[in-house]
């Protein structure tokens, strides 16, 4: 965190996570694999797992030992578990998007052979959500006590059951440049003329008015901002497809009873509303009011910083790479303006961040398995009680936040959120203004390779001129080898 008055209030915490023994390593070590690389967050779990090893210690009497082994990135994690299944050396507890699980689940022979259910743990008598107050339990604390969207991740697969649980969550926002846009208003909105009155508007703003609105700012971007090359910088293509997807209620994918995964934009009128949606991006595009990160291969992060870009969309855990370079300009964040004209529909935004899966290392025998399962169940609950995890999320200091609704009251989030960084409002933004509408899609064999094909599209036809019916023809193609 670059904030000094943030950096003083969680160092305060830490006491709470540091200064503990190392959980070591032997043969009986339950291995958890991660994609915490360099910065604040691999430590901030580890402190909080040493702690963990010191209560049980205390109240158990067992010597319980983790290791938090560092994999690489997501893909390269993914590539290593599935490995494991047949090489061995499986994790117990091991980071993954819900399309990982998916297709881990989708390798078993037998269901059971890889991935635990944790429906059993979820309502054991003695182990339970609530059953441990030494491990900061608390009959307060169910699963009812999650962000129900967070929480219902891990029961959007393919079979009946609990396969994963969320850690810490993120989601996509709007970065602004505030003086800027504020003397873009003259032009567009002369009534606008305070910071407050312009983020009411951008937060409540559709995304075909945010559109016409930046057509006019590049159209007077010399009386605006001389450096103006584009004013609208996506991050994520994926995102930013699926998101529209769905926020316009167009069919997406679905899982049928088999558990066979199906992509329901293939043909008819949801293949016409995709396209129509690719062609209005491209006419974007082709008019210099939007840039993404598959067409440009590289993130909005700089442009923004230089004021190359007065939007820049993207994910909440990554807000702080966004921060104006001192003095520079004002910057704020918004909800990412929404294409959804039914007020009844709440799925708006793309879930992020690190969801944790529990899975069985056939080499070992099914006591051993079950011993390992038990401690790291307890080690996530450790993990996901609302006081540990809003220290390791904020400690982490990544934009990521907090998985319970509880964790919003404690006493370290509610002086964090105050702080008034570009890490801070990006936090807030997700709790106050997106508030829980937060999109799910069904997950399955191939739901990840079906989310990275949607990715390349625009790209293919912006960049290399790709025809949008042959450019989502080929998305969907490409995907259903890996169905």
């Amino acid at each position: 965190m670059k904030n000094n008055t943030k950096r003083t209030l969680l160092l305060a915490a830490i006491p709470l996570l540091l200064g503990l023994p190392s959980c070591g390593e032997t043969d009986n070590t339950i291995h958890f694999w991660c994609t915490f690389g360099e910065g604040a967050v691999r430590p901030a779990v580890q402190s909080a797992i040493d702690k963990f090893c010191e209560l049980v210690k205390e109240k158990e009497g067992v010597d319980v030992k983790f290791s938090l082994d560092y994999q690489g990135d997501y893909n390269t994690l993914l590539d290593k578990v599935k490995k494991s299944f047949s090489a061995g050396g499986t994790p117990t507890i091991a980071v993954a998007y819900p399309d990982h699980v998916a297709d881990y689940l989708a390798m078993e022979g037998t269901p059971g052979d890889y991935v635990y259910d944790l429906t059993k743990y979820v309502n054991d008598s003695e182990i339970g959500f609530t059953k441990q107050a030494y491990l900061g339990d608390s009959p307060d604390y169910d699963e009812d006590d999650f962000v129900t969207a967070f929480y219902e991740e891990g029961k959007q697969y393919q079979r009946e059951g609990i396969y994963s649980l969320p850690f810490m969550k993120s989601s996509e926002v709007m970065a602004y440049n505030e003086n800027a846009v504020l003397r873009a208003m003259k032009f567009w909105k002369p009534e606008i003329t305070t910071a407050s009155a312009l983020r009411n508007y951008l937060s409540t703003i559709s995304w075909t008015e945010f559109i016409e609105m930046n057509k006019v700012i590049l159209q007077n971007k010399d009386q605006v901002i001389s450096s103006l090359t584009c004013p609208i910088y996506y991050d994520s293509d994926a995102n930013f497809l699926i998101s529209k997807i769905c926020q316009l209620e167009i069919p997406y994918a679905s899982v049928d009873e088999n558990g066979k995964g199906h992509i329901d934009f293939e043909t008819g009128e949801a293949r016409t509303k995709v396209e129509d949606l690719v062609t209005s991006i491209k006419e974007a595009y082709d008019a210099k009011l939007l840039e993404t990160k598959g067409i440009a291969n590289k993130y909005g992060s700089t442009a923004f910083q230089n004021q190359q870009c007065l939007f820049v969309i993207g994910s909440s855990g990554g807000s702080g790479y966004s921060m104006p370079k001192a003095g520079s300009f004002t910057a704020n964040v918004v909800r990412v303006p929404s294409s959804a004209t039914n007020p009844l529909n709440r799925n708006l935004y793309v879930t992020q961040g690190p969801t944790i899966t529990f899975l069985k290392n056939r080499s070992l025998s099914n006591e051993e398995n079950d011993r390992r399962m038990h401690y790291s169940w307890m080690l996530a609950k450790y993990l996901t009680n609302p006081e540990v995890n809003t220290n390791v999320t904020l400690l982490g200091s990544e934009g990521y936040i907090p998985v319970r609704d509880s964790a919003y009251e404690t006493d370290l989030w509610i002086e964090w959120s105050q702080v008034g960084d570009m890490v801070t409002k990006a936090a807030n933004t997700l709790v106050q203004d997106i508030n829980g509408s937060y999109l799910t899609t069904k997950v399955f064999k191939g739901s990840a390779s079906l989310r990275e094909k949607i990715g390349g599209i625009i790209a293919s036809v912006c960049k290399t001129g790709t025809p949008v019916s042959k450019a989502v023809g080929d998305a969907i193609n490409a995907a259903k080898t890996q169905m």
